[in-house]
């Protein structure tokens, strides 16, 4: 992606490029899963999880203690890469099955069979169940961001409030060891970019290149403003406001006073903060663009792709993988067909 990046910077020098957020926040609980504290929890709830899925018989032992101790079924989820969060999602079903797997062990089929290491694990000799849910509590947090991030709502405007709130969150764990070494992790990415000593003058000459020439020193003049809290920005109720306020209509509330910059700060602000909804776009197109309909032309499937989306959302659906059902796909069928013998008509 980075390449991509520096091959587009080379044709347009004034467009800003950004990565997914909802990614970023994945790859840091890639980063955290790998610690070798949280490694150790982690790797031997999998394999219980595999035995249990490859042996029926046990798996069926533990089916009747969950509907005896918890009173249902619970179906234990596996990380997948394709899926972000999805470890969190796996601790939190093993951990919610947790009465059920602490006396299966006791049951002659598991006993028999079950690794001895996987066993003592479950009956909690080495404060296995304790690491679980501190790892839960620790991954809870960006869970809750991605979840986020992957709706088509989140924009740039919410990313520096989140990670704040996601790295106090992390300040107020009682385990200190974890925290320390997350809030430690990658000490060079520590910067000064975004505080108060960045050096001003630099800020108004990266900011002026993304705007018209003849605009660029007004810019600078109302950046001044903001930094000084002069002129427009020199009343303590607008910056009461700020606090509270979504920073969009913050903006917008200027638009009379400091036109090129509320102008700029908005556009800035309002651009989405993660790919997800083009994730979903793109299911779309492999949905309708598949084995069967490997004839489509690539502008019969933007049509086809812009008719399902939008029939969708006149219907209230959200466009995600899970909604596509048969009869959509029936009547997208029904519009090949005709499409496809209209062009036969022509050609012959």
């Amino acid at each position: 992606m980075k390449k991509a990046y520096s091959i587009l910077q080379k044709d347009y020098p004034n467009i800003i490029f950004l990565g997914c957020f909802a990614h970023n926040i994945n790859l840091l609980i890639k980063s955290i899963i790998e610690l070798a504290l949280i490694k150790e929890t982690i790797t031997p709830v999998q394999e219980i999880i595999k035995f249990f899925k490859r042996h029926h018989i046990e798996n069926a032992c533990l089916e009747r203690l969950q509907i005896e101790k918890i009173g249902k079924t619970i179906k234990f989820n596996l990380p997948v890469i394709t899926r972000w969060g999805s470890h969190y999602i796996c601790l939190q079903s093993f951990l919610a099955s947790k009465k059920a797997l602490q006396n299966v062990v006791f049951e002659e089929c598991v006993r028999k069979s079950i690794p001895s290491s996987l066993n003592s694990k479950l009956i909690d000799i080495e404060g296995f169940w304790v690491n679980i849910e501190e790892i839960c509590q620790l991954l809870e947090p960006f869970t809750k961001i991605i979840r986020e991030f992957e709706s088509n709502q989140p924009n740039l405007s919410l990313v520096y409030d989140r990670f704040t709130k996601l790295k106090n969150e992390i300040k107020q764990l009682t385990n200190t060891s974890l925290k320390d070494i997350i809030l430690d992790k990658y000490p060079r990415y520590h910067g000064q970019d975004l505080t108060d000593e960045y050096p001003f003058s630099m800020i108004a000459e990266e900011t002026s290149k993304f705007v018209n020439q003849d605009l660029s020193g007004q810019l600078v003049k109302e950046l001044l403003w903001y930094n000084n809290k002069t002129g427009p920005f020199n009343s303590s109720i607008f910056w009461k406001l700020e606090a509270i306020s979504n920073p969009i209509d913050w903006w917008n509330g200027f638009q009379q006073e400091v036109p090129v910059l509320s102008k700029f700060a908005v556009k800035l602000m309002s651009i989405p903060a993660s790919n997800a909804a083009l994730e979903r776009n793109w299911s779309n197109f492999d949905f309708i663009q598949n084995i069967k309909r490997n004839r489509l032309t690539n502008e019969r499937t933007f049509k086809l792709v812009s008719i399902y989306s939008n029939l969708r959302l006149a219907n209230g659906q959200k466009l995600n993988d899970d909604n596509i059902n048969e009869e959509e796909l029936e009547n997208l069928d029904e519009i090949i067909v005709i499409e496809e013998s209209e062009e036969s008509n022509i050609e012959h």
